[in-house]
């Protein structure tokens, strides 16, 4: 990440940090979703997780796009 902001100017820089956070923000959420639960099936898993990641990713993108758009 360093050396990426290092070769773009300093509002690219900051998308990317926040794209970058909305993602590993996103998935953490989404496997959270999992706690407490004893059993079930990998694909359930993994679907409900890839469904649930994308859904929080959506809201993150959109509010850090509104928030370029604005400026």
């Amino acid at each position: 990440m360093n050396a990426l902001s290092a070769t773009v100017d300093a509002p690219t820089a900051e998308l990317v940090r926040a794209l970058v956070a909305g993602v590993l923000i996103s998935y953490y959420r989404s496997k959270m979703l999992f706690d407490g639960v004893a059993e079930m099936p990998p694909m359930d898993i993994f679907e409900t997780l890839e469904f649930n990641w994308g859904i929080v990713l959506k809201r993150y993108a959109e509010q850090i796009c509104n928030e370029v758009e604005a400026v």
